[in-house]
């Protein structure tokens, strides 16, 4: 049984069934990405499988597992949504002994990225913002460019999310605003004012 199949199986018995279907659509789409973009696309599919190992925590329980692990505190505070990613990570790492740190990387850098990200992070990044079953404006858009760009369309699922958190009060994660910058810089444009 090929290992990402069996840390599937290991990861049904742990989510709800949205958040499994979910998980299958980004390790497909990571794998897809992952040869058009020049990333190990087993690697890919296996960070897809397990990068929302902690997303159904309660906020309470990824704190503890946070401070635990000596994980540091976003902007939003100690919050699943932020840090279901690291304390994923941390987890499988620590707990569980999976010792693959590209895929660990990948599994970390999720949800608010961070500039310097390995080709692998990145694919896994973006198969969670277009993977087929999600649903935003601007979704189909980004699902073409990632045909073309994957710089270009990180940024650009990038500048949506940070309008969008800034259109609810919600503070920006630096590393998520750096990263936008490398990527602008990377693709020769000045970095975006996003107001």
């Amino acid at each position: 049984m090929p290992e990402w199949l069996e840390w599937a199986e290991r990861l049904r018995r742990r989510v709800s069934l949205p958040r499994y279907y979910h998980s299958l659509a980004v390790a497909d789409t990571a794998f897809l990405l992952a040869e058009r973009w020049g990333a190990d696309p087993e690697r890919a599919r296996l960070a897809g499988i397990l990068h929302d190992w902690a997303r159904e925590l309660p906020d309470e329980e990824t704190a503890a597992l946070a401070r635990r692990y000596d994980l540091p505190e976003r902007a939003g505070g100690f919050r699943t949504a932020l840090l279901h990613g690291p304390v994923a990570a941390a987890i499988l790492r620590e707990e569980l002994g999976f010792d693959d740190e590209a895929v660990l990387e990948a599994i970390e850098l999720h949800t608010v990225g961070r500039p310097g990200m390995s080709r692998l992070a990145r694919v896994v990044w973006l198969a969670d913002a277009v993977e087929p079953t999600r649903e935003y404006p601007g979704v189909e858009e980004l699902r073409r460019t990632a045909c073309e760009s994957l710089e270009e369309a990180m940024a650009a699922a990038l500048r949506s999310s940070i309008r969008f958190l800034r259109s609810q009060g919600a503070l920006i994660e630096g590393d998520s605003l750096r990263l936008l910058a490398e990527l602008d810089a990377g693709q020769g444009r000045k970095p975006a004012m996003l107001h």
